[in-house]
């Protein structure tokens, strides 16, 4: 016997609704984009042209191809066709791989995005999936959309430019040494475009002045006459060939680089960097984003790319942005030590009012019994605050001497108290002190403010309630990173442009934030879930069926020992 069988035979229900499981991660999409206002779907809505497709189908088709590892414009215009959730989430509507692709690259698609990273930030405090307290910071280089070998570096650029502007001047004092110029220069500064310009046309004149005479000119003086025109006309152009379109592509080139070191020709917003994953083990760079994502028990909150290479400065601006999208920063502010400069310190501490969880460049070294042990080490002198002497390890006097600043390359000033001890002529530690010339003394160059910031980050990191929090930073903000790379193919950018590299990251955090809530919702029920932290953890861990005997064998003792 079988099961009857019969294409032609018309079947009920024809709801596709009823053909979805009731945890679909399609769901939980529909669900989160109906819970954005009203309000800023309309913003987007015009009167003029052919009817557009709804906004609220294209922001849950997208992200749901992005829960399934789908990105290509045209693979998801064939999913609306063959995928039956696909098909109830657009309701049976068939967009074009055009109409899909203009709508994840348009600035109002951006703006729908970001507000529906707010409403799931709503909904999570509301379910209690976060606590809003905390806030775990961390970025990573995904490469670009672009040829590895498209690179333009700055100094290269700068050292051809020089070059460039000694031609010019070359041909500039030939000119005014023989034609009258009317051009005023100051010999300091390089040479514009414009005044390029006016030097062509000025060769241009004297070109026509030379025809001119010519014609009016004897035998004997034609020869010199045609002599001195092929002269000027060869100059005229390398001037039009050579020297001005390569000093507009310099101008072009520094208009680009911005702050930045490097660019790609393919992808003018993308800056060259050096990558985890480099399978030639050469330190070769490639063209890519930092991107910079704050994350609370595994949901992103908020996203951000950047061109900066340093995680360190972009910890300001990521702040900013947060603020300004989520409405105000929690009170605990957790990242790792690629983070922790004086300038980040003194900005969370001052002009806000979290605090910074975060590790200094050597504080994992400055716990080590080989650091402890070091006794040149200006940290472990004797300091006498009276008179502002140390005592260094030969008893000697090391005094103050003056304070001095330096500003580094981005503007920020830090300052210094200068120190120099006495006399290092005949000390027999003086090779392991200081790699002074003879002759000099050892100089400590002390800056108070980084020192009080660095002993408020020591009682950060040592206190109970702070220390808890950040050894929960590596199990919270990293795996989230594994996860969009390895479950979703988030490897490297399709897109091209910073707004659109923004957009398209954006998609890949909301659809594992969809991914991560639908499994949970599986575990424990709908619209119920685990409180505790304990429970929360082994659902995160179960819903990404990554499964390992220790962990699973751990988590079973710990809930007989509960019990």
């Amino acid at each position: 016997m079988y099961i009857n069988y019969n294409m032609d035979q018309l079947i009920l229900p024809m709801d596709l609704e009823t053909m979805i499981p009731e945890h679909h991660v399609s769901r939980t999409i529909h669900q989160q984009v109906e819970a954005i206002p009203e309000t800023d779907i309309q913003s987007w809505q015009t009167a003029e042209g052919r009817p557009s497709y709804h906004p609220k189908m294209m922001l849950k088709v997208i992200p749901y191809a992005y829960s399934q590892g789908v990105t290509s414009g045209r693979k998801i215009a064939s999913m609306t066709q063959e995928n039956i959730p696909m098909m109830w989430l657009a309701g049976q509507q068939t967009p074009s791989y055009r109409t899909i692709n203009r709508a994840r690259i348009s600035p109002h698609f951006d703006i729908l995005l970001k507000n529906m990273f707010v409403s799931f930030h709503t909904f999570a405090l509301k379910q209690q999936l976060i606590s809003g307290e905390k806030m775990y910071v961390d970025g990573t280089k995904i490469e670009a959309n672009a040829n590895k070998y498209s690179f333009v570096w700055r100094k290269s650029s700068e050292r051809f430019h020089a070059n460039l502007q000694e031609k010019i001047s070359a041909l500039y004092e030939e000119m005014k040494q023989q034609v009258a110029l009317d051009i005023e220069k100051d010999e300091k500064e390089d040479f514009s475009i414009a005044q390029l310009e006016q030097l062509d046309q000025v060769l241009s004149e004297t070109i026509e002045a030379l025809d001119a005479s010519l014609c009016e000119a004897d035998t004997v003086h034609q020869k010199t006459v045609k002599q001195e025109k092929r002269m000027w006309s060869k100059q005229q152009k390398q001037l039009q060939r050579d020297y001005l379109p390569r000093l507009q592509k310099y101008h072009m080139h520094f208009q680009q680089f911005g702050d930045r070191n490097s660019f790609s020709k393919t992808d003018v917003d993308a800056t060259f960097m050096r990558m985890k994953e480099d399978h030639m083990r050469n330190g070769q760079l490639k063209a890519g984003y930092n991107v910079q994502i704050a994350t609370e028990n595994q949901f992103t909150l908020h996203c951000a790319i950047y061109q900066r290479p340093t995680d360190t400065r972009c910890l300001l601006p990521f702040l900013s942005s947060y603020k300004k999208q989520l409405g105000g920063l929690p009170n605990y502010i957790v990242a790792d030590a690629g983070y922790g400069g004086e300038e980040n310190y003194k900005y969370i501490l001052e002009e806000t009012d979290s605090l910074p969880v975060m590790p200094y460049t050597m504080y994992r070294k400055e716990q080590k019994r080989s650091y402890k042990k070091n006794v040149m080490h200006r940290d472990h002198w004797e300091y006498r605050a009276a008179d502002d002497f140390f005592i260094c390890p030969n008893q000697r006097k090391v005094n103050f001497q003056r304070y001095a600043y330096r500003t580094d390359r981005y503007g920020y000033v830090r300052d210094f108290k200068v120190y120099e001890c006495e006399d290092c002529s005949d000390c027999p530690l003086r090779t392991q002190c200081t790699t002074a010339k003879s002759g000099k003394n050892r100089k400590i160059f002390y800056n108070p403010v980084w020192e009080e910031l660095k002993h408020r980050a020591r009682q950060s990191l040592t206190s109970e309630t702070t220390a808890t929090i950040y050894r929960q930073r590596k199990i919270d903000v990293e795996p989230v990173f594994g996860h969009v790379k390895a479950l979703l193919g988030f490897t490297r950018f399709r897109l091209r442009g910073l707004p659109k590299v923004a957009t398209e990251a954006n998609l890949y955090f909301m659809a594992n934030n969809m991914r991560k809530l639908a499994r949970l919702a599986c575990l424990y029920g709908k619209n119920t879930y685990p409180k505790s932290s304990f429970r929360f953890w082994i659902g995160i861990f179960l819903s990404q069926r990554t499964f390992c005997l220790g962990l699973l064998f751990f988590a079973y003792t710990k809930i007989c020992y509960r019990l």
